[in-house]
C-alpha cells in the first residue's frame, strides 16, 4: 500500500468510525473507490483492523462491490435491493440512503430494483447481485445458490 493511498485508508476508517454508520465497510471502499485508490490486501487488511472485522468479509465486501461497480452481466444484470418486511425492520431505508449516492457517486451502471426477499431476512438488510448478496446485518457478502432460487421472490410492485 502506498503512502497516499495508506493516509486515505486511515482519514476514511478515522472519518466513518466517528459517522457511526452501521455499514462501514461498504462506505469505506466505496469512499475509496471513489478517489480512485486501489485497494490492495495490505488496505483490505488495515480496513479490516480498522473496524474490527474479518479480514476475509472485508475482502469479499471489496469483491462484491468490484462486481457490482463493473456493471451488468447475462448472470447479474442489476443490484436488488430488499424491501421486504424483514430487512425494512433492520434498516433497508437506512442501508439504501447511506450507499445508493456512493454507488452512484463512483459511476453505478446497474438499475436496482427493489425486491420482496433475498432470503438473508435474520442477516438483513440485504443487497443482491448475481448469486451474492451483501448482507448489513452482518456486514458480510454470502453467496446464495439454493436451487430454489433462480431469481429474487418478486419486484417490488
Amino acid at each position: 500500500m502506498g503512502e497516499s493511498t495508506g493516509a486515505a485508508v486511515v482519514a476514511e476508517i478515522t472519518r466513518i468510525r466517528e459517522s457511526r454508520t452501521r455499514f462501514p465497510v461498504v462506505q469505506a471502499v466505496l469512499s475509496l473507490r471513489r478517489l480512485a485508490l486501489r485497494l490492495d490486501d495490505e488496505a483490505l487488511a488495515a480496513m479490516a483492523r480498522g473496524f474490527d472485522r474479518n479480514p476475509a468479509d472485508v475482502r469479499r465486501v471489496a469483491a462484491w462491490i468490484d462486481g457490482v461497480l463493473a456493471g451488468p452481466t447475462a448472470a447479474a444484470p442489476v443490484l436488488h435491493r430488499c424491501v421486504s418486511v424483514s430487512c425494512s425492520a433492520n434498516g433497508a431505508a437506512a442501508l439504501w440512503s447511506e450507499l445508493g449516492p456512493l454507488f452512484e457517486s463512483v459511476g453505478l451502471a446497474l438499475p436496482v430494483v427493489g425486491v420482496h426477499c433475498l432470503g438473508q431476512c435474520e442477516q438483513g438488510p440485504s443487497l443482491g447481485h448475481g448469486d451474492q448478496v451483501y448482507t448489513g446485518g452482518a456486514e458480510s457478502v454470502i453467496r446464495d445458490d439454493r436451487p430454489w432460487r433462480e431469481a429474487p421472490f418478486g419486484p417490488e410492485a
